[in-house]
């Protein structure tokens, strides 16, 4: 051991060297020797089971095309004063499928009103209201949603 500590440190970087290769030595044969059984257990080559995981990967980074759901009434009457002209509303968003975009939008009528919309899976809406529901569609039909007012302005 003393002999160790005595050694410069070109033997030491030496030592270390030798013990790196040895590593990588071993699990290069440890990875064949697993690549040799995944493939014997699957039926196919190695390659063609890198090929199957490349594709899985390349469909899993395609983003879902939006399917907006029709517009749901959204009752904030229990949450805002009668008076309120413009409420502040805190949104929240998930989904399971990370291909989904996380996308809303609420307005003030069924109709035609004031829009907002907001992305991301949570966030603040502002949003001049006429009657205390607005009414809220999501991108895809997966996404769950909550609204909570956190803030409103009225007229005196």
């Amino acid at each position: 051991m003393e002999e160790l500590m005595a050694a410069s440190i070109g033997d030491r970087l030496n030592l270390i060297g030798f013990f790196f290769t040895f590593t990588g030595i071993l699990a290069s044969l440890l990875g064949a020797i697993l690549m040799y059984v995944g493939s014997g257990i699957t039926g196919d080559s190695v390659w063609n089971s890198i090929r199957k995981t490349q594709k899985v990967a390349e469909q899993a980074s395609v983003v879902t095309p939006d399917k907006w759901t029709d517009l749901v009434a959204f009752d904030i009457s229990n949450m805002v004063p009668p008076t309120a002209t413009e409420v502040k509303l805190t949104y929240g968003m998930q989904v399971a499928d990370t291909r989904i975009p996380l996308k809303m939008t609420v307005s003030s009528s069924s109709t035609v009103g004031v829009v907002v919309h907001g992305s991301g899976g949570q966030g603040q809406l502002s949003l001049i209201i006429e009657k205390p529901t607005v009414y809220v569609s999501v991108a895809h039909p997966d996404i769950k949603w909550n609204l909570v007012v956190s803030g409103y302005h009225f007229d005196r």
